[in-house]
């Protein structure tokens, strides 16, 4: 039986999917690695490619594979996506080593991919990596493309790091960005999940360990499991996708930001009372059920 992201326990995708695989009108931009659009995973996604950055070398790697094939897996296929049917934009802006580890781009380069996902329509971009530092920290161009977003509506998602510390990550931890750490199957943040008082207005935790992605192998149909923040974005992504299209199919419009805001809203009331873990549960965990009681009341 395949795995389906360690959701079924702690959300109500399944009820979800029945409503909705997502609509074509709406755009997730991928920044990460190159893809390996020929993945049997992808082979039915609706997903293109933009080389007008020209930030990688390398023709795909094994994080931004994932990171699609979580959002945009055909569900005939290996891996489930959890919105297949939105339309995709492929950014490649990561290296990846040989070790498998990303290589970050520059807060330039990041500001650029923004801006170029906006003007082809993005209305989420998920951004799967980031760096160390604090928001004054910031290079002004980055600021620049967020606030641009904000002012157009296109919702930002990005992880919160693997550090296991208090740390703060750059672009999750602007304010109109959507940051997201990762917790386990029983919903207690995991041991490598950052967290901090700068996530606390604009941070959620969703599922980010064992999470089932495609792979680069020879074989086309190779699938892994991965633990890590960015691997909460693809999740928190396609889901909000299908939130807007459950919105655009109540009321004839969509709006991300009200999404990502009702998001962290419903997530205050899913704390834990461990204090330990409280702390490290940024703004609350995930609970699509009361995200679905607001979204359409």
């Amino acid at each position: 039986m395949k795995t389906t992201h360690n959701l079924d326990k702690i959300t109500s995708l399944k009820e979800l999917w029945t409503v909705t695989k997502g609509d074509r009108e709406i755009c997730i931009a991928v920044l990460d690695g190159p893809v390996d659009l020929k993945h049997t995973s992808l082979k039915d996604a609706k997903l293109r490619k933009i080389d007008q950055l020209n930030l990688s070398k390398k023709i795909r790697s094994h994080h931004g594979t994932a990171i699609t094939s979580i959002i945009f897996g055909n569900p005939d296929g290996p891996i489930t996506g959890i919105s297949p049917n939105c339309q995709g934009l492929i950014l490649p802006i990561y290296q990846e080593s040989e070790n498998g580890k990303l290589r970050s781009c520059t807060q330039e380069e990041l500001a650029r991919a923004i801006e170029l996902a906006l003007s082809y329509g993005a209305h989420i971009i998920n951004c799967s990596g980031g760096e160390r530092g604090l928001r004054e920290n910031i290079h002004p161009s980055l600021h620049k493309a967020v606030k641009a977003c904000e002012e157009k509506g296109c919702l930002i998602i990005a992880p919160t790091g693997n550090d296991g510390q208090e740390l703060s990550y750059i672009p999750a931890v602007l304010p109109t960005v959507l940051a997201v750490g990762s917790m386990d199957s029983k919903g207690t943040a995991s041991k490598f999940s950052n967290w901090g008082a700068v996530y606390k207005k604009n941070g959620i935790l969703v599922p980010g360990e064992d999470i089932l992605g495609a792979t680069v192998t020879m074989n086309p149909s190779t699938v892994s499991y991965f633990s890590a923040t960015s691997f909460t974005t693809p999740i928190l992504s396609g889901i909000s996708a299908l939130l807007a299209t459950v919105q655009k199919q109540h009321y004839g419009w969509f709006d991300l930001l009200m999404i990502r805001d009702i998001l962290l809203k419903t997530a205050l009331s899913a704390i834990p009372n461990n204090s330990i873990t409280k702390e490290k549960a940024l703004e609350g965990r995930l609970k699509l059920n009361h995200v679905m009681e607001i979204l359409i009341s």
